[in-house]
């Protein structure tokens, strides 16, 4: 073999390699770019409209009686309020948050739990007990629905679903970095902080990282119920790569968000 051809042989097989590990990293290779380009008031405004697409399909497509979960939902869902299928039940507009707690609540400034009528701030356990008070005389009677365009909203519903979940299990992991980091800060020398942070980084990654493994697997398994839901009654299969594509694209920038926030 002529060396030139061995050259190239090396050369392609090198190629072939960094685009394997440029594939496989791309996520993250694309958090750390967004962290390095964009402020996180840019990334928060990127992350709002990271579901643009799939939105933008669910208002083209009213038999799917499906919409993005809200702030003050994933909020109720994230401190343990509300289960996932009574979240699905808010995001496929079966109940409102109204009618599940006999009242209107929404996020304040300080993203605290708060009744709209009356401004007054409450807690996880108050919520529950007004859950509670609601009764179950709060779901809607359910409308007729095509038994196959109901499964597909349950799918897309899914997605929310574990999108919440996820959030708020990165939340609990951040929130425990950086009560372990503030709880040391005031001792440490300069140095020491950054060895410490370092430390705390290193040992969480790995959760973070079986944590992301899980949700894509459930990911794709929902994506793959749903594409052949979408097949079977011949609606158009481009909502999976939508959903795959923005919950890609929010992962980087979720990545993107606690890299700047450390």
């Amino acid at each position: 073999m002529k060396k030139t051809h061995k050259i190239l042989i090396i050369f392609l097989v090198i190629t072939a390699i960094v685009a394997g590990v440029i594939w496989w990293q791309f996520g993250n290779i694309k958090a750390v770019y967004y962290w390095w380009k964009y402020s996180g008031a840019d990334i928060d405004d990127m992350l709002s409209s990271a579901h643009s697409g799939v939105e933008d399909y669910l208002k083209d497509n009213p038999q799917y009686s499906v919409r993005p979960s809200k702030p003050v939902e994933e909020e109720l869902h994230k401190d343990g309020v509300i289960n996932d299928e009574e979240l699905t039940k808010l995001i496929t507009e079966e109940t409102s948050v109204k009618e599940m707690f006999g009242t209107d609540i929404e996020l304040n400034d300080d993203k605290k739990l708060t009744i709209t009528e009356t401004g007054e701030q409450i807690d996880s356990e108050t919520a529950i007990k007004l859950k509670e008070n609601a009764g179950e005389s709060s779901e809607k009677p359910k409308e007729t629905v095509n038994s196959n365009d109901a499964e597909i909203s349950a799918c897309v519903a899914q997605m929310y679903v574990l999108k919440s979940s996820f959030v708020a299990q990165l939340e609990a992991l951040y929130d425990q970095a950086f009560g372990e980091y503030k709880a040391v800060y005031h001792q440490l020398t300069e140095e020491e902080r950054a060895v410490k942070k370092k430390s705390i980084i290193s040992s969480l990654y790995p959760k973070a990282a079986a944590l992301e493994k899980q949700c894509d697997a459930q990911v794709n398994e929902v994506l793959s119920k749903l594409e052949a839901l979408l097949k079977a009654s011949g609606g158009d299969v481009s909502l999976v790569g939508r959903i795959r594509d923005s919950y890609n694209s929010e992962k980087s920038l979720k990545k993107a968000y606690y890299l700047n926030q450390i």
